[in-house]
């Protein structure tokens, strides 16, 4: 029992009025009963008048949610101070102090449990700037906070009614342990979902590219998976704990929902760099999906190396639906092939030269291949 019901027990044993118990219990009700009103009083109209005038909802919520428990609680308190004054037996002072407890229980997980819908309203409600906890995480709070609440509210009514927990708490460690190697997996990826939902590497409707290469809008974060419409249009669900794991890119994570391209092409050492450079701008801003309009995210040329036949240049540009890349990809490169060929700009591609230096006594020649004469005089095959 806390000491300070101990000393009220206590105190009402050795009152005056002991002798007369009807009339003390009578008047602790009625004593109980005027601070009861005493306390509404303040609740209305100091309290409320005083949350009424700071620009937080919060502190209104906790004095309207209180209150009532409150209130009840020490009417409660009158009710059991009135039994211990009554000549009771011993059953039945135990049957109505665990009453009187459960009411008291229930009384405040309700209050528990309204509490904690009503401020995770009030967070949701926040204005776009920066909040102290992100949307996706708010339902898990909530749940959290409402399983502790009950899971407190439990242990309170068996303490009340004198319920023994030690076989209950053996019980329930030996099928925590079971649960957790059975359902391993599955709670890697529900505590990985809970890490997403906390770290925020990406939201639902952003485009991503995994470190497989796999490339998709994301749709769906649930619990245990998330869900992404690939650039196929095929919707493909990865566990949890493989998106918590992997190196994403999130390409509608930055400032805007572009995506960059960059483009290797090879043109020949006789091709004039600065038109090239221009053919190469030209084919990729003619293409519809392709950013044009902005200066930090217009198409750019560069002649990058000098390579073994040719000149390299990369050709940058940016698109602003991430999901036609292949699309867009596929015009850009037909646009260049169809402008190199018009302004004549090669592309090199691979060749071989093979020499024959000497045939085996007696071979017949090929009258088909062609013979050259080293500097020598000597001939050669081809």
């Amino acid at each position: 029992m806390i000491p300070q019901l101990a000393d009220l027990q206590q105190w009402v044993v050795q009152h005056p009025l002991r002798e007369m118990p009807w009339l003390l219990a009578l008047l602790i009700l009625s004593l109980s009963l005027l601070v009861a009103v005493l306390a509404d009083i303040v609740f209305r109209r100091y309290l409320h008048a005083f949350t009424d005038k700071t620009s937080s909802e919060l502190d209104d919520i906790l004095v309207q949610e209180l209150r009532r428990p409150l209130l009840l609680s020490v009417v409660l308190l009158g009710i059991w101070l009135a039994q211990v004054a009554l000549p009771l037996g011993p059953g039945v002072r135990h049957g109505i102090a665990a009453v009187l407890q459960s009411v008291a229980v229930l009384t405040w997980a309700a209050a528990g449990l309204r509490l904690s819908r009503q401020a995770m309203d009030l967070i949701s409600q926040v204005g776009t700037g920066e909040s102290l906890v992100d949307s996706r995480i708010q339902p898990l709070l909530e749940i959290g906070f409402k399983g502790l609440v009950v899971a407190l509210a439990a242990y309170g009514l068996l303490l009340a009614w004198g319920v023994d927990l030690t076989a209950w708490l053996a019980s329930a460690g030996i099928v925590g342990v079971v649960v957790g190697l059975a359902a391993q997996e599955s709670l890697g990826n529900l505590f990985a979902g809970i890490t997403i939902a906390v770290d925020a590497p990406y939201q639902i409707g952003d485009f991503i590219e995994l470190d497989d290469g796999r490339c998709g809008r994301v749709t769906v974060i649930g619990v245990r998976s998330t869900r992404i419409l690939t650039e196929d249009e095929v919707e493909v669900t990865v566990p949890n704990s493989t998106m918590a794991s992997s190196s994403i890119i999130n390409w509608t994570g930055g400032p805007g929902d572009h995506r960059r391209i960059s483009l290797s092409v090879g043109v020949g050492y006789g091709s004039d760099p600065d038109e090239v450079g221009r053919i190469l701008v030209e084919a990729a801003s003619g293409i519809d999906g392709v950013i044009t309009e902005h200066g930090q995210y217009r198409p750019s040329a560069q002649l990058r190396a000098f390579g073994d036949s040719s000149l390299d240049f990369t050709l940058l540009y940016w698109i602003d639906v991430p999901e036609r890349r292949m699309a867009i990809l596929d015009a850009v490169n037909r646009e260049i092939f169809r402008r190199f060929a018009a302004a004549g700009v090669e592309i090199p591609f691979p060749r071989r030269d093979l020499s024959i230096l000497s045939l085996p006594p007696g071979s017949p020649r090929d009258p088909e291949v062609p013979v050259l004469r080293s500097a020598s005089g000597r001939e050669r095959d081809t």
